[in-house]
């Protein structure tokens, strides 16, 4: 016999569906985008350079990357629809910078500004809105961390200027 579990209590108000702008879409792909340039640089990490296949890791990686760095300039340069598109939008901003650092500093100071700004990274109320830009927020965030995390972030040289890196090899 079949028990009649109900989930939602009796008399519960359901939300009012959650209506994408064209900020949100793009910060969607963006997301999504994001998870496969982490995890193809993941490949690259355990991949040895001397395997031919290795080129072509590496190079889904790079395109990865690109993709990944196209849809966070979309997502900040979308249009805003309401208000709650603010926090993808500095997301955005701020993880399109993070991924184009040149040094590892540069790279700790951005992920520094979101607990310097916490506000502008979140969206304010508890409406179905601003949960689901919330959560889009968080899953950037963790993802940045997960960036902090791969070589290419903890193997960067602290010192941006090519000239210095070159006499430091000549030197070498």
């Amino acid at each position: 016999m079949a028990t009649d579990t109900p989930t939602t209590r009796p008399g519960a108000v359901e939300d009012a569906p959650f209506a994408p702008t064209d900020v949100t879409r793009a910060f969607a792909r963006f997301l999504t985008h994001l998870a496969t340039f982490v995890e193809a640089e993941r490949d690259v990490e355990v991949m040895m350079t001397s395997d031919p296949a290795f080129d072509g890791s590496l190079r889904r990686s790079e395109l990865a990357l690109e993709d990944t760095m196209m849809l966070a300039r979309q997502s900040f340069e979308a249009e805003l629809t309401r208000h709650a598109d603010r926090p993808l939008r500095y997301t955005a901003m701020l993880l399109h910078r993070a991924l184009g650092s040149e040094t590892r500093a540069e790279f700790e100071g951005l992920r520094g500004l979101v607990d310097s700004y916490r506000p502008m990274f979140r969206a304010s109320g508890s409406g179905p809105i601003a949960r689901r830009v919330n959560v889009m927020v968080d899953t950037a965030l963790r993802r940045l961390d997960e960036v902090s995390q791969l070589r290419m972030i903890a193997e960067m040289c602290d010192d941006p200027h090519p000239d210095d890196l070159v006499a430091d090899l000549v030197h070498a």
